[in-house]
């Protein structure tokens, strides 16, 4: 079968080059990238293009733009976002989310979508929990919605109450219930125009998606859902190896 070699977009074709420039030290960190008019004379394109272009390089973390001064080579280009969120299942006195920000605020909702999924409770009534954080270090913003399905409060009463997500599993623990399991989900997507307000995202780029889901006993109990930006956060996940068999097989004879 004879493979059809299609062209890149031109928004990728002019992404390339600039970032050839920078690699190559022609832009140099701090350095101002030429304005929007003098690339769209340059390269022949139109403004959307140059735009679509400057916004990828500010997502790969190359340059950084600033309103009415120009987008810039940025002083320290990194290979990883500057903040780590940690999501290994901690107790409290090793807290894995940055501070809250705001009040949370509690509402009712009908879960669909991933949440209604994972809980194995679609068009099932929830109590919803909306908060946002931030690290103090690098200014990244966390949006924390907790999903409790309304048949884990007749069981928890407490837990349609602001719960501290850092000790939720002491808590759930503390009201009986056992075998507590946790597993998270991640995904990514483009951010919704309110979305990226709230999380004061500037550049171009997939926002992260954790859904983190406690269960007890194999059922499902709530959801946690965080979303931040790609271009500064940098989920880490501590990975234990199974154990080895405690018994040991012999060869036989």
């Amino acid at each position: 079968m004879t493979m059809i070699s299609r062209p890149r977009p031109m928004w990728a074709q002019v992404a390339d080059h600039l970032t050839r420039e920078i690699t190559a030290g022609t832009y140099r960190p701090g350095d101002l990238l030429p304005s929007e008019r003098e690339m769209v004379a340059s390269f022949r394109v139109s403004t959307g293009t140059v735009r679509r272009a400057v916004s990828e390089l500010v997502a790969a973390g190359l340059a950084e733009s600033q309103q009415g001064k120009g987008t810039r080579v940025k002083s320290t280009p990194s290979a990883l976002p500057g903040y780590a969120l940690e999501r290994a299942p901690r107790r409290r006195s090793d807290a894995t989310l940055p501070p809250a920000i705001e009040a949370p605020a509690v509402s009712r909702t009908t879960l669909t979508g991933a949440a209604g999924a994972l809980l194995q409770a679609a068009d099932h009534d929830a109590v919803v929990i909306d908060q946002m954080r931030q690290d103090p270090q690098t200014g990244a913003r966390i949006a924390h919605r907790t999903y409790v399905p309304m048949a884990t409060v007749a069981d928890v009463p407490n837990a349609a109450e602001p719960m501290d997500p850092d000790a939720i599993m002491d808590q759930l623990t503390a009201a009986g219930l056992q075998s507590l399991t946790v597993t998270e989900h991640v995904t990514a997507r483009g951010p919704l125009p309110d979305e990226r307000t709230a999380l004061g995202m500037d550049a171009a780029g997939p926002i992260l998606i954790t859904y983190r889901v406690i269960s007890s006993k194999g059922r499902p109990l709530m959801c946690m859902e965080l979303k931040t930006s790609a271009a500064t956060t940098l989920l880490t996940y501590q990975v234990t190896p199974p154990k080895a068999p405690s018994g040991r097989t012999r060869a036989s004879a």
